[in-house]
């Protein structure tokens, strides 16, 4: 706590004297307030530290806007009959750059948005494909981050494991990371992803070995001896293809 000393002062003369004793006075009482403010002090620790978190709010408040321009030039951007969509080329197929429900972006679209930001067209993108995703698939997400309550890259990580999922298997994985406030590590995500298959799109889960009935053996073929005296024996690895077992649950 902070004490003040007043020195007796004899105030000798005419009344304007007495003002300067009380400016003085003021003074102190000023130079009191200000130090129980305890603003950091120029080039002090808690300075450095105050001008990296303002520094990190920005970024992250930049990095949103990239998200809402890409979203908005986009909905600028709609392919025409006589102009292509901008999409991904897997196998030989053309993959949009988000999933079911979000609108498409004209390609001839994409490398100027790119160049705008300062990335490649692929990186651009995949700026446009995650924004988009955000904004018309995981709407709760997409308010986390908008919010800063869900860092951005945390936002397009789920956005980018989304887009192949259906519309409910996604809107279920959307409902999932806003209820945790977007707190959820790779390892987490991907087994959320793997739920939101299970219960929506249990047809495009991978047959596993451990899913097909037991059908572990060992054949052992004693018609071929090599020359050491050893047989060949083999077992099976995994269930043979379209032996997908029907679920038995809630018998």
């Amino acid at each position: 706590m902070a004490k003040v000393f007043l020195k007796s002062v004899q105030i000798v003369g005419s009344e304007p004297r007495f003002g300067v004793v009380v400016s003085v006075v003021r003074c102190w009482l000023t130079g009191m307030s200000q130090t129980a403010t305890h603003q950091p002090t120029p080039g002090s620790p808690g300075a450095v530290l105050a001008m990296v978190r303002d520094a990190r709010t920005a970024e992250q408040s930049a990095a949103v806007r990239v998200l809402v321009g890409g979203v908005e030039w986009a909905s600028m951007h709609e392919p025409v009959e006589d102009s292509e969509a901008a999409a991904w080329w897997t196998s030989g197929e053309m993959v949009p750059l988000a999933g079911r429900g979000a609108p498409l972006i004209a390609e001839w679209a994409v490398p100027e948005f790119a160049a705008a930001v300062g990335v490649s067209t692929d990186a651009g993108k995949h700026i446009l494909g995650d924004a988009l995703e955000l904004a018309y698939r995981l709407p709760e997400t997409w308010k986390g981050v908008q919010a800063l309550s869900i860092p951005v890259w945390v936002g397009r990580r789920v956005a980018d494991h989304t887009k192949s999922l259906s519309v409910e298997a996604a809107a279920f994985v959307d409902g999932q990371v806003a209820a945790v406030a977007g707190r959820i590590g790779p390892v987490q995500l991907e087994r959320l992803i793997t739920e939101a298959r299970a219960r929506f799109m249990p047809e495009t889960l991978p047959v596993d070995e451990y899913d097909c009935p037991d059908r572990r053996h060992v054949s052992v073929d004693a018609d071929r001896v090599s020359f050491d005296g050893t047989v060949f024996t083999s077992r099976p690895t995994r269930c043979p293809t379209g032996s997908r077992p029907k679920s038995t649950s809630g018998t």
